[in-house]
């Protein structure tokens, strides 16, 4: 998901299989704030307007447990917000680089990267070239290789623990922790 703050493309989220898009200017009267551009091949459900009001209309159950996934949502925005946006640009970039990692893969571009940190892609490129100075990133063509967790996590000013450990570890979507 992205929008423009100030004629600025900022990333304020990867969305993954599962996620909901679009919903919340369905129940208000605001546009839509944020754009999606799918990354790979995708499929999406679509909710007509008309059908996700009478859902929720008839069905209680139903509307709480949009309500619950809507807060939930807002929720871990609010935390990966903060996470992505505090503090010196070096560890910022380790807790998203090991935030977004799959399988050992970052499959996001550097443009992607700064507009998710809201940070200048030249900055942002110094800072993964210093990283893969320090064999803890292979960068390649459209994706990073993530070779040391443990040294960005070090980085990060987290301990290396795994996920779902103790405090001080990256906050995880709960759809990752499944």
């Amino acid at each position: 998901m992205a929008v423009n703050v100030g004629g600025q493309h900022l990333v304020a989220d990867i969305l993954r299989s599962g996620d909901v898009f679009g919903d919340i200017t369905l129940f208000g009267e605001h546009g839509q704030f944020f754009s999606a551009k799918a990354l790979e091949a995708t499929t999406c459900l679509l909710l007509p307007a008309r059908s996700l009001t009478r859902l929720v209309t008839l069905n209680p159950a139903i509307t709480r447990h949009w309500l619950e996934g809507l807060a939930t949502r807002f929720a871990d925005s609010q935390i990966h917000l903060l996470a992505t946006l505090a503090g010196p640009l070096t560890p910022r970039a380790a807790r998203l680089l090991l935030g977004e990692t799959r399988d050992g893969v970052v499959r996001l571009t550097q443009t992607s990267l700064a507009a998710m940190l809201g940070a200048p892609r030249p900055s942002v490129n110094r800072v993964l070239q210093q990283f893969e100075n320090a064999r803890l990133i292979d960068r390649q063509y459209r994706q990073i290789l993530v070779l040391d967790p443990a040294g960005l996590r070090s980085i990060a000013g987290e301990q290396a623990i795994a996920p779902g450990g103790a405090k001080g570890t990256i906050p995880k979507r709960e759809q990752d922790m499944h």
